[in-house]
């Protein structure tokens, strides 16, 4: 008898229950979490990251303009390398993105370690500029401008990639779903249906302004009201997961006066 409890409570230690399982995913969320938070970006870029970690949208898109000295040592990357994940797709390998910036590299391994997929886009621009300041000599700045796109699911991110494909028109549609948008709002994108104007945007928020700052996307005036709630689910989100970053929008955000 005393044999039979104390092999039970050796098999409840070791188990691989699906309780225990739970339990792991949700340090690594926590874990993922902290490390978002402490991620050295804006808060924007910190909110649209926790909702993508979170599954709360599908994918984001991270933008950068990065200058840096010359002459410079670089690493480069082809655009279009799928990143993350078990697989990995490459189209016009030819091109290529330098990233010689520690920052974007940093950013990457953000991606990296919260397990997310991730593209490096084609450069939108490239070149060399110089700064004159009165009574400073600055050296010539090499100046790129690109994107990363990213997400849970490597197929995802990779149609969201291609969405934004060079030679032809971009394609809204699949960019505003994977990105999370509702259908009615991506319809008023395209001018199916009417768009909700700011003051109707800032209206729909007055009892709770920091619901403002989720809302930074086209949205009908037909169905506002529904799509407020993908806005309150994703402020509910950011609030439960992370008190941190909520805290951050209460304090940037001021109340809304009546007109």
């Amino acid at each position: 008898m005393v044999v039979c409890i104390a092999n039970a409570v050796v098999e409840k230690r070791f188990d691989t229950s699906p309780m225990r399982r739970d339990f792991s995913k949700h340090k690594a969320r926590e874990e993922g979490i902290r490390l978002i938070e402490s991620a050295p970006l804006p808060l924007i870029s910190k909110i649209e990251l926790l909702l993508t970690f979170a599954q709360q949208k599908p994918c984001s898109i991270k933008s950068f303009n990065t200058m840096f000295r010359l002459p410079y040592d670089f690493a480069g990357f082809p655009a279009g390398t799928l990143c993350g994940g078990q697989s990995r797709e490459t189209r016009n390998p030819e091109r290529w993105i330098m990233l010689p910036s520690e920052y974007v590299r940093k950013i990457l391994d953000i991606y990296e370690r919260l397990g997310l997929a991730f593209i490096m886009g084609d450069t939108a621009y490239r070149g060399v500029i110089t700064m004159t300041m009165p009574q400073v000599v600055l050296p010539e700045l090499y100046v790129e401008q690109f994107s990363i796109y990213y997400g849970k699911n490597p197929q995802e991110t990779l149609d969201l990639f291609n969405a934004f494909g060079p030679g032809k028109p971009l394609d809204h549609r699949t960019i505003g779903k994977l990105i999370g948008y509702p259908e009615t709002a991506i319809d008023a994108h395209q001018g199916y249906l009417p768009k909700a104007s700011l003051e109707q945007k800032r209206m729909a928020c007055s009892k709770n302004p920091a619901l403002r700052i989720f809302t930074c996307f086209m949205m009908s005036f037909p169905y506002l009201e529904e799509e407020i709630k993908t806005a309150q689910r994703w402020h509910d989100t950011v609030r439960d997961l992370s008190p941190r970053l909520y805290r951050e929008i209460l304090d940037r955000t001021t109340p809304i006066r009546e007109s």
